[in-house]
């Protein structure tokens, strides 16, 4: 499960892109699977909308227009911070 940690002296982006590279490392590595932790109102997590990383993660570095065959997924989404159970149920698919 990667929580798209801040490290000390960098920021939220840079965490966010660590995310992403690490999810394609896993790929490399042979994985199948990654999970991203959904954080709120943390300075040291920049993983408050994991839905947004794993669409990202999702795209082919190679091939941008191509998925990744790596599946990725939320922990837990946290249903009382969401605007709508709607909202809720898209997420889920």
């Amino acid at each position: 499960m990667l929580l798209a940690a801040v490290a000390p002296g960098t920021d939220k982006t840079q965490a966010l892109h660590d995310a992403v590279s690490a999810a394609r490392h896993a790929e490399e590595l042979g994985y199948h699977r990654i999970w991203y932790a959904e954080h709120h109102d943390a300075r040291s997590f920049a993983s408050q909308a994991p839905e947004i990383l794993i669409a990202v993660a999702a795209r082919s570095p190679q091939h941008p227009a191509h998925p990744s065959r790596l599946r990725s997924g939320t922990a837990q989404p946290l249903q009382p911070l969401l605007a709508s159970p709607f909202q809720l149920r898209v997420m889920a698919g």
